[in-house]
């Protein structure tokens, strides 16, 4: 096995090689944007995010007047984040073995230090947005509860759903009166 520092080299240079590989004109072609997608607070905010997008695999919004490409992606335990600003030639990626909004704290934390003279705390930024966020969600599930009719039955007995169940991304197996669910979901 190798030491970290060796593994975390063989996974930022591919990375690298990409960012630096991919000409204009593939720019121009990937950075169309297909769909407009709501600006979060946070960057509304902070980092007077104007338009936010999505181009065939990539981020697009604005980040302090600059054009903002990034590209996320991550499974339990790990996230890697790529993103620049093409017009200050700046990219930065960041790879965590965290699964939450760290990635982005520290990202958007060296971008602002590069675009403006006094940069914000982005990790003091998530914190307080993520801690909102979600007691809005603690709120909003503690109201869903709250009026549910408490007399309220299910339609059929568990029993009923004993089977397998099949779909394009595996098959989940019920067996009742247990309540277990197995099965296996295809990568």
């Amino acid at each position: 096995m190798l030491p970290a520092s060796q593994n975390g080299r063989r996974c930022i240079w591919p990375m690298v090689r990409f960012l630096m590989g991919v000409g204009e004109e593939t720019h121009a072609d990937l950075w169309q944007a297909v769909t407009l997608t709501p600006v979060d607070s946070v960057h509304r905010e902070h980092s007077r995010t104007h338009f936010r997008a999505y181009a065939l695999g990539w981020g697009l919004q604005d980040f302090f007047g600059y054009l903002q490409v990034s590209h996320s992606g991550g499974l339990q335990g790990m996230t890697t984040y790529i993103t620049f600003l093409p017009e200050k030639e700046l990219a930065v990626i960041v790879l965590t073995n965290q699964f939450n909004r760290a990635y982005r704290a520290v990202a958007d934390g060296i971008l602002n230090a590069y675009v403006e003279d006094e940069p914000e705390d982005w990790v003091a930024i998530y914190a307080r947005s993520d801690t909102e966020r979600n007691a809005e969600a603690d709120a909003e599930v503690a109201a869903a509860f709250a009026s549910r009719n408490a007399e309220s039955k299910p339609s059929l007995p568990l029993s009923a759903y004993a089977g397998t169940y099949t779909a394009p991304h595996g098959t989940l197996s019920y067996s009742a009166p247990d309540v277990i669910w197995e099965g296996s979901i295809a990568a």
